[in-house]
């Protein structure tokens, strides 16, 4: 390999594959960067067998080759070179030199036998979704991943491919989140997919695009066991996860009470709120026909109320809530206003509350009760 490019869109790439480095690798090589090039471009790819990382920077190759190098040796010391260019040579070896300016180094690397396969598209795409739409979409969601590894079934994200848009949900078994992103094209067939938490932050965060019209494709690997999202110069690789809970069933068709009102002053209600609370919870009255009370109590420290101006339907109702839950589902959707809604079936026994913006389709957030309440 004999090669040289540009130091700061190398460092780039370097960085934004290290999250795909295992912590804890069970073989040396597992702890390494592979480092490929062909003619144009420098390839570095990482892998902890759940995700893997590609990132391509472009090169002036003058010969192919490649080679395992320690990932975070190799990301350091590119970031501390300060000259744009970076001359890159491996030896019989599997010796790294790296040169840039006055500055020389050699990293010792492994052969590339051992390192593990990286998962690659079969075929064509299964559909095509524009960058920001999908960034903002996995934003609108991810709070609500659940990180309890005893309940794999939720320690993912629930992507649902259906005509022209994918809907994208999550669940920890207290709260629920959902949000449908267009796709650029229909879908030839429906399709889910249960995606890593960690693979979907990951591409939130590589996959560029601020309405420029970039897009990112999805692809599974030949024996459906990854997916493949590929965003630019970015290649993300995530094993699938089982399947996911019906969560249709919890989410409730009818309502009893709804109020909205204004999505900024809910927010500061539930900041005031938390300052005074004892266990982590708020109280919300539904006041007809103009009135959303928000309170909290602590034994200690006392207790407050903030009274929102709301259009309220249905009759006086009052629901106890774990305050982060409400305010991440609150803070996740879009628009001005907000919708507040509660669901009894029975005397005194509300259904989880439903958040949603009020002019805007395909968003919502579920929050279980923390104790039945009564009306």
């Amino acid at each position: 390999m004999q090669l040289y490019c540009d130091q700061e869109r190398l460092a780039a790439a370097l960085k934004a594959v290290l999250p795909a480095v295992p912590s804890r690798p069970l073989v040396v090589t597992d702890a390494g960067m592979l480092l490929s090039s062909t003619d144009g471009h420098l390839e570095v790819a990482a892998t902890d067998r759940e995700i893997a990382i590609q990132c391509r920077v472009s090169a002036h190759v003058a010969q192919p080759g490649e080679v395992v190098i320690p990932a975070r040796t190799i990301t350091d010391l590119v970031a501390l070179l300060d000259v744009t260019r970076v001359d890159v040579a491996l030896d019989e070896k599997d010796v790294l030199a790296l040169r840039c300016g006055r500055t020389q180094a050699h990293v010792w690397g492994w052969n590339t036998e051992e390192f593990p396969a990286l998962p690659a598209p079969a075929g064509e795409p299964v559909a095509q979704v524009e960058a920001k739409a999908l960034r903002d979409g996995i934003g609108r969601v991810i709070y609500a991943a659940s990180p309890d590894p005893s309940r794999p079934a939720l320690c993912g994200v629930l992507m649902q491919f259906a005509g022209e848009q994918v809907t994208l949900v999550t669940a920890d078994g207290f709260r629920l989140a959902l949000c449908t992103v267009p796709l650029v094209a229909p879908v030839a067939e429906p399709l889910d997919l249960v995606v890593p938490t960690r693979g979907m932050r990951v591409l939130q965060k590589l996959a560029q695009g601020d309405g420029d019209g970039s897009e990112v494709s999805i692809a599974l690997d030949e024996g459906r066991r990854h997916v493949v999202f590929e965003a630019g110069d970015v290649v993300i690789g995530c094993q699938l996860g089982g399947k996911y809970p019906d969560y249709r069933a919890i989410i409730p068709q009818e309502w009893d009470v709804r109020a909205v009102t204004d999505r900024t002053a809910l927010r500061q209600a539930c900041r005031t709120a938390r300052a005074l609370s004892e266990h982590g919870s708020l109280r919300i009255e539904f006041v007809p026909p103009g009135k959303l009370v928000v309170s909290s109590t602590s034994v200690e420290a006392g207790d407050g109320r903030t009274e929102l101006e709301a259009a309220v339907e249905g009759a006086k109702a009052e629901v106890t809530l774990n305050i982060r839950y409400l305010a991440d589902a609150v803070a996740a959707v879009t628009g001005k206003q907000v919708a507040i809604t509660a669901s009894a079936p029975g005397e005194g026994q509300y259904l989880p509350v439903l958040v949603q913006p009020v002019g805007v389709e395909g968003q919502l957030g579920l929050v279980m009760l923390m104790q039945p309440s009564g009306r």
